[in-house]
């Protein structure tokens, strides 16, 4: 769940993970939610992390919601082996 993933990152080595893979839809808190607060983290290292959104929701107002949100990307189920590498690698540029 989003509250797992923010206690993980949060316990982490500075600069340990390079990009995160942020389902939409999860128990206890959402990937939306669990962003935000990513975002507002007092780690640099944490708040800047690329957040790329993994959902099965491949409509646009979804992709613009995550984006809102602070996500970097936006890759939908099933996912493809090349659209995600796509994805990582344009999140790990900017």
């Amino acid at each position: 769940n989003g509250q797992e993933a923010i206690e993980v990152l949060e316990k982490s080595e500075p600069n340990e993970f390079s990009v995160i893979l942020m389902d939409i839809m999860m128990p206890i808190m959402d990937g939306y939610t669990a962003t935000a607060k990513i975002r507002k983290n007092k780690r640099e290292d944490i708040a800047s992390i690329p957040v790329l959104a993994v959902t099965a929701n491949a409509f646009e107002y979804y992709k613009k919601q995550a984006e809102d949100y602070g996500m970097n990307g936006y890759v939908t189920k099933p996912l493809s082996k090349e659209n995600l590498y796509e994805e990582i690698s344009k999140a790990l540029k900017d």
